[in-house]
């Protein structure tokens, strides 16, 4: 496998053509620490592994919200949301979790040609 250590983002990355499914993990220590754009964009990062399934999982701190918060169209509720392009496909607080950053956010990204239930 290659390794490359970008030091000034703190991201590691380990490149082996065998991957069947990628799974990119953020902790946030901060509010909108994480950013997944230039090169470190989803679809180029996925592009770097020949497209296969992946699966970003978010863990950040819980965020202040309403009982109904109301979203405008075309508002995101992170900056890493904004990135992606569209909200999560699943969210919730992992109250197993005992940090503030316990808010999980998923978002799964398939290609048109993926066999339903392959994977």
């Amino acid at each position: 496998a290659e390794f490359v250590d970008n030091t000034q983002d703190s991201i590691i990355e380990i490149q082996n053509q065998s991957v069947k499914h990628l799974v990119i993990i953020c902790i946030n220590k901060q509010k909108d620490q994480i950013r997944l754009k230039g090169d470190s964009n989803i679809m180029e990062i996925r592009a770097r592994y020949n497209d296969v399934p992946t699966t970003l999982v978010s863990i950040s701190p819980v965020r202040k919200a309403t009982l109904a918060p109301k979203r405008r169209s075309g508002q995101y509720m992170s900056k890493l949301e904004k990135d992606i392009g569209y909200d999560p496909n699943c969210s919730y607080i992992d109250s197993s979790v005992f940090s503030h950053c316990r808010l999980v956010e998923l978002w799964n990204f398939h290609n048109a040609d993926d066999e339903e239930g392959s994977g």
